[in-house]
């Protein structure tokens, strides 16, 4: 499915609600282009055979407001040549219970790929939030999980393991200017990676 609204002039969102399934695509599952919010629940992107799980990007905007991408209930994001689960945005990026197991047989992906480091400003800069029980394994491209952030980065029970060519997690918000930490809550393991399990580079 490729929805795409890039066109609107008053910059209008994204919503889909209930239970939703994206399964052996050709390219990718689910693709997203916006400029203004993206709201989705209980996504289902699994067995994309070139492609990602889902791509959602509504960073491309000509306005520096934050639009914001939140992702509730339960979402599945597997077996995918590329990314499970591909997200670039200017805004907050909340994920709720995410699983993105077997991805990247591309040789180039992740599990998780969370981008929202556009901010111009401090006043502007917008964090990254796992939230739920998130669990990324197997990941067969770069690393399970990439985040580039620069606002705070927050994580809660995240399991990252069996990466075979890079970290479980990386998490990244060191840019200059913007001093944001990283918050780690619930139950979180990072084992059997083929580099580093946990890898933090911050300036909070």
């Amino acid at each position: 499915l490729d929805l795409n609204n890039t066109w609107s002039t008053t910059a209008a969102g994204v919503t889909i609600t209930g239970t939703n399934y994206f399964v052996g695509n050709y390219d990718g599952g689910l693709y997203i282009r916006s400029n203004g919010a993206v709201s989705l629940n209980s996504i289902n992107a699994n067995s994309s055979v070139n492609g990602n799980g889902a791509t959602i990007n509504n960073s491309t905007g000509s306005t520096t407001a934050p639009v914001n991408v939140l992702l509730t209930g339960i979402n599945n994001f597997n077996s995918n040549a590329g990314s499970g689960l591909d997200v670039h945005s200017r805004g907050l990026i909340t994920l709720n219970t995410v699983t993105a197991n077997g991805n990247g047989s591309g040789g180039s992906e992740y599990g998780l790929y969370l981008v929202n480091d556009y901010a111009a400003t401090t006043l502007t800069a917008r964090g990254v939030t796992l939230a739920g029980v998130n669990v990324v394994k197997d990941t067969d491209g770069l690393d399970g999980v990439k985040i580039l952030s620069k606002g705070i980065i927050m994580i809660n029970s995240l399991t990252a393991s069996g990466t075979l060519n890079g970290d479980g997690a990386d998490l990244y918000n060191a840019y200059s200017g913007f001093v944001s930490g990283v918050s780690m809550t619930g139950v979180n393991n990072f084992s059997d990676n083929s580099h580093v399990g946990l890898n933090i580079t911050s300036l909070g």
